[in-house]
C-alpha cells in the first residue's frame, strides 16, 4: 500500500501510521475477522495497488497510545495487555486482551476503545461481537469472562452539548456493558468468521451482504411546494402516494431518494476493484 501524507503529518506518526495495517493470512486479528471477509481478501491480492493518506489511520495511532497510558496493574488484574492466540480450522486467531479483572467473584474482560459520542449514542454491534469472541479465544485458553464491557473514551466529547442533550454521554469516559454470549454461540461465531474468511481466500465468497455495505434502500419523500424539508419519508413509491393522498391537504410532488451503499461508496478501500460494487453501481444507473 502506498502512503500518502497529504496534511504534512510529523514524521514519527507518519511513519507508525502503515505499521500492523497489512492483512496477514493465515493469522487474523479479531478486528479482520469482523470486516467483510470479500474486503479483506481484495486487500490481500491488490495491496501493492492501493492507496491511503496517513490522516485516515491516524486514529488507530492515538487508541494505541491510550491503550498503554492506562494499562495499570493492580490486584485485581488477572491480564493486561495481553496477547492470545487459537488455532481455528488451521488459521492462527490473534487478540490483544487490554484487561481481564476480578469483580468479586465473576471476570471481567474490558476492551479501551478511543471512539465518538455517536459511537455510544447509537451502539455498535461490533464491540458486541469482538469481546465475545474475544471470550472465545480466552476460553480456549483456559480463561473464562463473565461479564463483558467497553470503556468508551470520547474524543469529540463536549460538555455543552451534554448539558442540552441528556441522550448524550454526560462524561468523557463511558462503560458500556455488552451482552456475554453462551460459550457455544460465540465458539460458533468465531468459526464461522474464519470459514468466511478462508473461503473468499479461495475465491468462493464473492459478495458482501446489504449489512456489510451499510446500505440504504431507495425512499419516496412526500414534498409541499415552497417547503424544504419532506413532510413524510416512505420506502415505496405507493405508500408515499397513499400518504400524501391522505395527509399533504392540497397539492405535492413525491420525490425519489436513490439507496446507497454507503461503505462502498465512502469506506471501502478496495470498492476499485470490486466487481460486486460495479455491478451494484450499472443497476443504479
Amino acid at each position: 500500500m502506498k502512503l500518502t501524507n497529504k496534511h504534512n503529518l510529523p514524521g514519527p506518526i507518519y511513519s507508525k501510521v502503515l505499521s500492523g495495517m497489512r492483512p496477514n493470512p493465515p493469522r487474523y486479528g479479531l478486528t479482520t475477522l469482523l470486516r467483510p471477509a470479500h474486503m479483506v481478501a481484495l486487500e490481500i491480492k491488490h495491496w501493492d495497488e492501493l492507496e491511503a493518506d496517513a490522516m485516515d489511520h491516524v486514529w488507530r495511532l492515538f487508541g494505541s497510545a491510550i491503550h498503554q497510558m492506562i494499562a495499570v496493574d493492580d490486584e485485581k488484574t488477572i491480564l493486561r495487555e495481553h496477547l492470545l492466540e487459537t488455532i481455528v480450522d488451521g488459521v492462527t486467531v490473534r487478540t490483544a486482551v487490554d484487561r481481564l479483572w476480578r469483580d468479586g467473584p465473576r471476570n471481567v474482560l474490558t476492551e479501551f476503545k478511543t471512539t465518538s459520542v455517536w459511537s455510544v449514542v447509537f451502539g455498535k454491534p461490533e464491540w458486541e461481537q469482538q469481546l465475545n469472541l474475544q471470550g472465545a479465544v480466552l476460553m480456549a485458553n483456559g480463561r473464562r469472562a463473565d461479564k463483558m464491557e467497553v470503556v468508551a473514551l470520547l474524543r469529540d466529547f463536549s460538555a455543552r452539548d451534554a448539558k442540552y442533550d441528556s441522550q448524550k454521554p454526560q462524561t468523557p469516559v463511558v462503560r458500556v456493558e455488552v451482552e456475554t454470549w453462551a460459550p457455544e454461540r460465540a465458539d460458533k461465531f468465531l468459526r464461522d468468521r474464519v470459514a468466511a474468511h478462508k473461503s473468499a481466500r479461495n475465491g468462493s465468497i464473492g459478495e458482501c451482504s446489504d449489512e456489510e455495505r451499510w446500505a440504504k434502500p431507495d425512499t419516496y419523500a412526500v414534498m409541499k411546494p415552497g417547503r424544504k424539508s419532506a413532510l413524510r419519508v416512505l420506502p415505496s413509491h405507493a405508500e408515499a402516494a397513499t400518504w400524501g393522498n391522505l395527509n399533504a391537504l392540497g397539492q405535492f410532488t413525491i420525490e425519489h431518494r436513490p439507496g446507497e451503499n454507503t461503505r462502498c461508496e465512502r469506506y471501502c478501500p478496495v470498492s476499485l476493484f470490486c466487481d460486486q460494487f460495479k455491478q451494484l453501481k450499472q443497476e443504479i444507473t
